[in-house]
């Protein structure tokens, strides 16, 4: 799937939105810092997502994995009890700006 959309990102903007997740969001992730993209982080969504914005913050994670994530992204986060029009917007600034 990250080969169409680093395609489709050549002629037009793209953001990954991450919520929750598993094993496989981590290697979602992995490959959205790789090629750049912007990451918006739903805060308060559970598992991966919060781990990896924990790690950022500074917390202490044993998977570096997650590590790695947390430094070399370019990740916002939006925390999971803020009103979906913000987010909307959010998007649209980082897609537009």
């Amino acid at each position: 799937m990250y080969v169409l959309v680093d395609e489709w990102a050549q002629n037009c903007p793209a953001i990954v939105l991450f919520a929750s997740g598993g094993q496989i969001i981590i290697q979602e992730m992995e490959s959205a810092v790789v090629q750049g993209r912007e990451l918006i982080s739903i805060a308060g969504s559970g598992r991966t997502t919060d781990a990896v914005l924990a790690a950022r913050a500074g917390q202490l994670s044993d998977d570096p994995r997650i590590v790695e994530i947390a430094n070399a992204g370019r990740i916002t986060a939006f925390d999971i009890n803020r009103d979906p029009a913000e987010l909307r917007e959010l998007i649209r600034r980082k897609l537009f700006q």
